[in-house]
């Protein structure tokens, strides 16, 4: 069907299970079910944020209950639902870890304050099925009502019932329901792209996995894989989701909760820890340290000096980072030494062990767009050559021949320059001719 432009067959059915919940959500003694409480039960409360906080969870864990309903159970009492038929939904037992996980992260969250504003938790949502995408959606809804910010991932075309990107556009229960979501359809997006969407006003974000699979990290676009990362944790639906996270040796990169119904029609609510090897850098924090970075530019100009900003290899030979962190030292140390009156930013002294090239290049883009520079530098293979010279080192095999070109960050960062120096034409660039480096 993604070659041959074939018609979905599915697409009607996927269309009614959507309409079927939708029904259900739309019936007359829905709303008042789902927000029903017993006074008696809250009457021990005196602060009335701990309640609020409280109920909201309430209501979340009812609203993730009905998301794993079985679809033929909704739609026998669709029609004309009772309040007792939708009471039985939302009272399934649950077995696992994940509510209790998921509770946790948003109390916790409802702690942290920044400027008299709880900072809101970034989540991704991993969907699965028609019909409960409507669920899952009403999930979203209350998450972001709570004041979190929420990404939708679906699949990126038809993959038999499975909720789709496509649907957002030929789906009309699907695009009403989300006509006030950011639609993100670029899947290349990069990291600096990525970071403002969780500090801006939209708190409902919906995109493509890049994916006609179940579950295939491996084959997940750029953008997916970015917004996986920003993340603070991460919810999918399913139990092919389940097996695939849950129920395997493999440990992530984020917390993952996963939100399925058993034979028995009991929630599971698995979940899985992070490695605890993971080394995390947030936005947030990158920016704090491009941010003192520039402050150290801004003080160097008023010092009337040149801001040198020298770009070189760093990860780009397997197993040689340290090496690459030395030589490039060691060279703007001389080259510090031969120039007076020069402040040069040598970008192997701030990394750190778990930062990865994302990381870096988000934090450098900051560095370089801050209009400081005054000579950008790419490393040539003359500049390592004299490095090892100066350790009275022969050029090891792997690094013959080798300069900027040959990184892939140095090349995105000699694209960076040539579109700076259009707005900044004085800036130098010393390094590889711009015809040699690839387009973005």
């Amino acid at each position: 069907m993604d070659k041959s432009q074939i018609r979905d067959p599915y697409f009607q059915r996927k269309v009614r299970l959507n309409q079927t919940a939708l029904d259900l959500v739309s019936a007359a003694p829905f709303e008042s079910t789902l927000n029903f409480i017993d006074p008696a039960d809250w009457s021990s409360f005196t602060n009335l944020d701990q309640l609020k906080l409280e109920l909201d969870l309430i209501k979340l864990g009812r609203l993730i209950a009905l998301s794993v309903a079985d679809m033929e159970q909704i739609k026998s009492i669709s029609d004309h639902p009772t309040a007792a038929d939708i009471q039985a939904l939302f009272d399934i037992p649950a077995k696992g870890r994940g509510l209790e996980m998921l509770s946790k992260y948003l109390v916790q969250h409802s702690k942290k304050k920044a400027g008299g504003a709880t900072i809101p938790l970034k989540i991704l949502y991993l969907a699965n099925e028609s019909g409960e995408i409507i669920f899952d959606l009403a999930v979203m809804n209350h998450l972001t009502s709570m004041g979190h910010i929420v990404a939708m991932a679906l699949k990126k075309g038809p993959t038999f019932t499975k909720a789709a990107f496509s649907d957002v556009y030929q789906d009309s229960i699907i695009r009403e329901a989300t006509a006030d979501f950011l639609v993100i359809r670029d899947s290349k997006l990069t990291r600096n792209s990525v970071a403002p969407l969780f500090r801006g006003g939209q708190k409902h974000i919906i995109f493509s996995d890049g994916t006609h699979e179940d579950l295939n990290f491996k084959l997940t676009s750029v953008t997916f894989a970015r917004i996986f990362k920003e993340v603070d944790l991460v919810i999918s639906k399913g139990p092919e989701q389940l097996r695939r996270i849950t129920e395997t040796h493999f440990t992530f990169t984020q917390d993952i909760i996963n939100f399925s119904r058993d034979a028995e029609g009991r929630l599971l609510a698995g979940f899985k820890a992070m490695s605890p090897d993971v080394v995390k850098f947030d936005s947030e924090d990158l920016a704090a340290r491009a941010y003192r970075i520039i402050d150290q530019m801004r003080q160097a100009k008023r010092d009337k000096k040149r801001v040198i900003f020298y770009s070189g290899i760093i990860g780009s030979i397997p197993g040689q980072i340290d090496v690459a962190k030395k030589i490039m030292t060691v060279f703007v140390t001389h080259l510090s030494s031969r120039l007076d009156n020069t402040f040069i930013i040598d970008p192997s002294q701030y990394f750190e062990p778990g930062m990865d090239a994302d990381d870096l290049m988000h934090m450098w883009e900051i560095v370089q767009r801050s209009g400081l520079i005054d000579i950008w530098r790419f490393q040539s293979h003359e500049d390592i050559e004299e490095s090892f010279s100066l350790l009275n080192q022969k050029v090891p095999y792997e690094w013959a021949g080798k300069d900027s070109t040959f990184s892939t960050g140095c090349t995105k960062e000699m694209n960076i320059a040539l579109d700076i120096k259009k707005k900044n034409p004085e800036m130098q660039i010393i390094g590889p001719p711009p015809g040699s480096v690839p387009a973005p």
